[in-house]
């Protein structure tokens, strides 16, 4: 399969990474951990982070696109060798490479110990 033009390719990832976003976004409002209503409210503490992370994931997607052998080595090195096949650059592979890119990047977020927790609006009662 021919890889997807850049606009088509970049839109894919971005729809990716809106999915986990707004999946991220309505698992966080129904939590009883804070007292956000909506996904709006969520969103509109949340987006500065967000637009940071967007930037990240997009840094990754670029060597992706910019370059596949040298993303694919480095997968595999992660991997320790668990992945030793090559990811295709396809529609398939871009749009869920947006999607797991953010939620990657919560996995090492939690990693280095920084929160994405949204903080408590109220005090308990």
């Amino acid at each position: 399969m021919p890889v997807p033009s850049s606009f088509v390719s970049w839109a894919l990832f971005l729809l990716g990474f809106a999915m986990h976003f707004l999946l991220q976004a309505k698992a966080s409002v129904k939590s009883q951990s804070h007292g956000l209503q909506t996904v709006r409210q969520w969103i509109a503490l949340t987006w500065p982070t967000a637009i940071v992370r967007l930037f990240l994931c997009a840094l990754a997607f670029g060597v992706w696109l910019d370059r596949p052998n040298a993303f694919n080595k480095l997968i595999e090195s992660a991997s320790g060798g668990a992945v030793p096949q090559p990811l295709p650059l396809n529609r398939e592979t871009i749009a869920l490479f947006g999607y797991l890119s953010d939620s990657l990047l919560d996995k090492l977020v939690a990693i280095l110990g920084f929160s994405t927790e949204v903080p408590r609006l109220a005090p308990p009662s």
